[in-house]
């Protein structure tokens, strides 16, 4: 990244970041059982207000769909070198598995929620290998190495 053109760039992948497991959490929406009155949770979901919920949503989306559209061009544009998307991209991606797992493991079920189990176990080791993929290759780019 060179000239006035980095800082805009590096604000828009991290809000991308930031705002990749509110968009999915609000994308994916409740996954709890419907029709029942007496549900088990693994994890409580949080309480917020429908008005809070809209806003928190539409604000994500706003500001995310921003965010994809500064980085899409300064890539088409050649503002940034194309290695910087093997350090965005494994982070956007650990966030949208972030909002599934939070999702289903703040589903209502009846009895024990075995995909909360399974989706944590699961998520760990995935994530902790993108963000590792991730550093490694900030740490390519900043040296003057980029794979790409």
């Amino acid at each position: 990244m060179t000239g006035r053109r980095t800082w805009p760039v590096a604000v828009a992948g991290l809000a991308l970041v930031v705002t990749s497991p509110v968009l999915t959490w609000e994308a994916v929406g409740d996954l709890s059982l419907q029709g029942y009155t007496q549900l088990d949770y693994a994890v409580r979901p949080p309480r917020l207000g429908p008005g809070t919920t809209l806003a928190l949503g539409l604000s994500a989306t706003l500001v995310g769909l921003t965010a994809l559209a500064v980085l899409v061009l300064a890539f088409v544009e050649r503002w940034v070198r194309p290695g910087w998307l093997l350090v965005v991209g494994p982070l956007v991606l650990v966030g949208v598995l972030a909002g599934l797992v939070g999702r289903v493991m703040t589903a209502g079920v009846i009895g024990a929620n075995i995909g909360a189990g399974l989706a944590a176990m699961a998520f760990v080791p995935v994530a902790l290998m993108l963000v590792g993929l991730a550093g490694g290759a900030c740490v390519f780019m900043l040296r003057g190495r980029h794979p790409v």
